[in-house]
C-alpha cells in the first residue's frame, strides 16, 4: 500500500527525530568538569554547637570557590564563603563560615521547620548519595538555625514533607555567621562502595538578594538540578547501623456526653452513661532492608498529628486538589510520581495539574457522592506496607493498604450506608538510562468505596537534557498512556499524551497535548475532567537589561483549551497574558496581568 505524508507530517517527524537525537547526543557529551572534593576523617568527636572550634575545622577549607549566579552572574561573590568537609562512621559533617562585612543587615525571621527562607539569609546542600545524578538529598539553614530539609527526585524541586533525622547549629559572629550541620549515615539511603557522591551547595545573601554557588553558577541551572551538582570523595565505609526505627502510640482516655443530662429516661429502662471510653494502639515500623532499600510498616495508623486541609472555596463545576499530607504516604513519594515534567512546581503537577492515575488520599479518605455533593470520609487503615528504594538502574515502588469498614448512621434527609475494608495496592517501576532519561510503568489495584473492581495501567517516558545541543540548556519530552479496567464501562476508557518543555532563564516554552477518554476511571487516582481533549501553550522572555534598577524583565504569553470529546465541542478556553513584569533588585515585584476564562 502506497502511503502519502504531508509537508507538516515531515517536518513534525524530523523535529522529532532532531530532538531525540539531541538528547542522545548531549547526554553522553557532557561531563562535570570539576574536581572532586575530599572528605576528611574526623579527628576526634565533633560538637555540634556552631563554634567551629574542633580541629577538623582548623584545617584548610575545602576546595569549594562560589560563583555569583545572580545579579553578576560568573564573577566572585561580594562575600566569601569557607566550607568545612570531615566524616565519622556514623556521620557526615559539614561547617560554612558565612563571611560578612555588615553583619548587623543580616536578615533572619524563620525557625519553623521546612520554613520557606526565600528572604533570609541562607545556605542550601544537596547531596546526591546514590551518585545517579537524578536524586538527592537537600538541607538548608538560616542564621537563626531553622532546619528544612527534603528530597530532590529527578531533578525537580525538593518535596518538602521529606523530614530526616539530623541536626544543624548556627551562630552570629563578628564577621558573620556560621553553620555546622551533622547528617547520620543512618538518615540517608545510599550505594555502599561509591567512590564519589553528588554535592552542590549555594549561599544567598538577602539585602542584595544575590545568588552564589559552587558547581554550575549558571542562570539556566537551579541547585536542585543535580546532574550539575559537583563531586565529593573520601568517603569509606559508612554505618547504618542496624536500621530499625519502631513508632509505637497508644491513646487512652474517656470522652463525656455533655447533652445526656437532659435526656428523659423513662421509668424501669436503664440510664444514660455520659461516659464512654476511648482506647486505641498502633505502630509504624521503617526497617532500611539495605542500603537501598527501605521497608515501612503500619498497624492501625494513627493520623491525629496530620496538618489539617487549607479551607478553599469551589468557584468551578469540578473537584478541588487537596494535597497528601500523611507523613507515611509522603515519605519516598517521588517514587510514585508519574510524568511529572513542571521542575519547579510541587508533585501535584504531575502530568500538568489534569491527571494523576495515583493520588495517595484514595487510601483512607473516601469521597462518596450524596444528594447533597461529594462528602469526604476518614476510612481507617487497619496496615500498610511499602517497598521503596533502588535496584540496580531501576527505582522501584510498591504499597499496598488494607482499609478497615466504615459506617455512616442514618441522618435527616440522609440515608446512612456502609463502606466495606478494602485491599488497595500500586506498583511503580522506572528503569533509568542516559544522563535523565527513564521509561516507567505503574500499576493500581481496587476501589475504596467498594463499589466496582477498578485496576489501572500505564507507562511513561522522559527524555530530559540540562545541556541541549551543548549550550547548558535544558529540555524535557514526556509521552505517557494509561488505561484503566472498569465493572461496567467499556471503550473510552483510556488516556494519553505529551508534553514538551523548554525551561530556562531568557526563554521558557512549554506545550502540553492530552487526551483523556470518558469512561477513564482510576479509582485511586485524581482526574477532575474526562471526556476532553486538552492542549496548552505557555512562553515567557525574560531578558536582564541591567537598567532602571531592574533585575529581570518578563513577557508572557499563555493558551490553554479543553475539547469535550464527547459532544465534539469546545468547552473551555483560558488564556493568560503578562504585557510585563519587573523583578527589581530589591526583591520587589512590578506588574500587571490579563487573563481570561471562558466556559
Amino acid at each position: 500500500m502506497k502511503r502519502h505524508y504531508s509537508g507538516f507530517s515531515r517536518i513534525r517527524f524530523l523535529i522529532v527525530n532532531l530532538i531525540v537525537l539531541s538528547f542522545i547526543s548531549s547526554s553522553v557529551l557532557f561531563a562535570a568538569d570539576d574536581v572532586p572534593v575530599v572528605v576528611q576523617p574526623v579527628l576526634g568527636r565533633i560538637e555540634i554547637d556552631g563554634m567551629l572550634d574542633e580541629p577538623e575545622w582548623k584545617r584548610d577549607p575545602a576546595a569549594i570557590r562560589l560563583t555569583q549566579v545572580e545579579p553578576r552572574n560568573g564573577e566572585p561573590p561580594s562575600e566569601n564563603t569557607r566550607v568545612w568537609l570531615a566524616y565519622s562512621k556514623d556521620a557526615l559533617y559539614i561547617a560554612v563560615l558565612c563571611l560578612d562585612r555588615n553583619p548587623d543587615q543580616m536578615v533572619a525571621t524563620e525557625m519553623r521547620r521546612d520554613a520557606i527562607l526565600i528572604d533570609n539569609d541562607n545556605v542550601e546542600i544537596v547531596l546526591d548519595t546514590y551518585h545517579d545524578h537524578r536524586n538527592a538529598y537537600y538541607f538548608s539553614t538560616n542564621p537563626v538555625g531553622a532546619l528544612v530539609d527534603g528530597r530532590v527526585t529527578e531533578n525537580q524541586m525538593a518535596a518538602m514533607e521529606w523530614d530526616g533525622i539530623w541536626s544543624v547549629r548556627t551562630r552570629i559572629v563578628e564577621d558573620g555567621w556560621t553553620a555546622e550541620f551533622e547528617i547520620p549515615f543512618k538518615t540517608i539511603g545510599f550505594k555502599p562502595g561509591l567512590p564519589e557522591w553528588g554535592f552542590n551547595i549555594s549561599r544567598f545573601l538577602a539585602r542584595s538578594r544575590e545568588t552564589s554557588r559552587w558547581a554550575s553558577p549558571s542562570l539556566d541551572t537551579r541547585i536542585f538540578q543535580v546532574v550539575k551538582a559537583g563531586h565529593i570523595t573520601g568517603i569509606e565505609n559508612p554505618s547504618q547501623g542496624v536500621g530499625l526505627d519502631i513508632k509505637p502510640y497508644g491513646i487512652l482516655g474517656f470522652t463525656r456526653d455533655v447533652e445526656s443530662r437532659n435526656i428523659i429516661v423513662p421509668p424501669g429502662q436503664p440510664g444514660v452513661n455520659p461516659l464512654s471510653e476511648v482506647h486505641n494502639g498502633g505502630f509504624d515500623v521503617f526497617y532500611r532492608i539495605t542500603a537501598n532499600l527501605v521497608s515501612s510498616t503500619t498497624v492501625n495508623t494513627d493520623f491525629a498529628e496530620t496538618e489539617a486541609d487549607t479551607r478553599q472555596v469551589n468557584l468551578t463545576r469540578f473537584q478541588l486538589f487537596f494535597p497528601e499530607k500523611r507523613t507515611f504516604f509522603l515519605e519516598d513519594a517521588g517514587i510514585f510520581e508519574f510524568a511529572r515534567i513542571v521542575p519547579d512546581g510541587p508533585p501535584e503537577l504531575n502530568a500538568g495539574g489534569d491527571l494523576l492515575p495515583f493520588f495517595s488520599r484514595r487510601m483512607g479518605l473516601v469521597e462518596k457522592f450524596t444528594a447533597n455533593g461529594p462528602v469526604g470520609y476518614e476510612v481507617p487503615i487497619r496496615a500498610g506496607e511499602k517497598l521503596t528504594g533502588k535496584i540496580g538502574r531501576f527505582d522501584i515502588g510498591l504499597l499496598d493498604v488494607q482499609t478497615g469498614s466504615y459506617t455512616e448512621p442514618d441522618r435527616v434527609g440522609q440515608p446512612g450506608f456502609r463502606l466495606p475494608g478494602k485491599n488497595l495496592s500500586v506498583g511503580r517501576v522506572k528503569a533509568n538510562f542516559l544522563s535523565q532519561s527513564y521509561v516507567g510503568a505503574m500499576f493500581t489495584n481496587g476501589d475504596p468505596t467498594g463499589e466496582t473492581s477498578n485496576q489501572m495501567g500505564g507507562i511513561d517516558l522522559k527524555l530530559a537534557t540540562s545541556n541541549f545541543l551543548n549550550r547548558g540548556k535544558n529540555l524535557s519530552l514526556m509521552l505517557f498512556g494509561t488505561k484503566t479496567y472498569t465493572t461496567g464501562l467499556n471503550g473510552r476508557d483510556t488516556a494519553y499524551g505529551g508534553f514538551l518543555s523548554y525551561p530556562n532563564d531568557l526563554v521558557t516554552l512549554e506545550y502540553k497535548w492530552m487526551d483523556i477518554g470518558e469512561n477513564y476511571n482510576p479509582e485511586l487516582g485524581f482526574v477532575p475532567r474526562t471526556g476532553v481533549r486538552i492542549s496548552s501553550f505557555d512562553s515567557e522572555i525574560s531578558p536582564r537589561p541591567g537598567i532602571w534598577n531592574v533585575r529581570q524583565m518578563s513577557f508572557e504569553f499563555s493558551i490553554k483549551d479543553y475539547y469535550s470529546t464527547v459532544h465534539n465541542d469546545w468547552q473551555t478556553k483560558e488564556v493568560g497574558i503578562t504585557p510585563f513584569q519587573w523583578r527589581m533588585n530589591s526583591g520587589d515585584f512590578i506588574g500587571y496581568e490579563w487573563t481570561r476564562s471562558q466556559e
